[in-house]
């Protein structure tokens, strides 16, 4: 009875009062009317004898009903994940490459090689200025202007003994003492101040 209100208020809505499909609809809905109110009057009273059981079997169809329509539901849901088939879409398929790709090892090495080398001979450079200058006193006075550390005038000195251009040995003189020295062997020794 409500599909039929709902198609008469449709058809009410595109269609004329003598038009015969509302007429049609509205006769319809009438005798649709009539049968409920019949059945209504017909409906034995909740006292009698049968209706707990009349009441019981009208449950019992509804839940048939209920249950039936599930099952079908899942019967075509399970049917339609079995059709359904891999989930995954290839959208590009795979194609030989045309040339192979390799990894360049020897250039890796090669590179790897260079760098660490220029690493080191960096490394060797620094270093040897810094040496030079612990040695020489006018790099030494140039690395203590560039750095701000000035000379210690306390503490013992620290004395390079020189052999031509190369030092070769290290000993600690007295503060009060000259800078340059002269040691049995006729080398002359530089002194140089070390800051603490």
């Amino acid at each position: 009875m409500t599909a039929q209100e709902v198609r008469l208020a449709t058809v009410r809505g595109t269609l004329t009062e003598e038009s015969p499909q509302l007429q049609l609809a509205q006769r319809e809905l009438a005798s649709l009317r009539a049968q409920l109110t019949q059945a209504e009057r017909d409906q034995p009273s909740k006292n009698a004898p049968g209706a707990d059981y009349l009441n019981r079997f009208r449950d019992f169809k509804y839940q048939d009903k209920l249950f039936g329509s599930m099952a079908r539901q899942y019967e075509i849901a399970r049917l339609d994940e079995a059709r359904g088939g891999a989930v995954i879409q290839v959208v590009d398929s795979a194609m030989v490459p045309e040339a192979r790709a390799k990894q360049k090892r020897a250039q890796d090495a090669v590179l790897t090689t260079l760098g660490a080398g220029l690493v080191l001979l960096l490394f060797v450079f620094v270093r040897e200025s810094l040496h030079k200058g612990a040695i020489d006193p006018e790099v030494s006075g140039k690395l203590s202007r560039i750095t701000g550390v000035g000379r210690s005038t306390q503490g013992p000195e620290r004395t390079y003994i020189r052999r031509g251009k190369r030092a070769i040995g290290l000993r600690s003189v007295p503060a009060r003492q000259s800078p340059v020295t002269t040691t049995r062997s006729g080398a002359k020794a530089v002194s140089g101040f070390c800051s603490q």
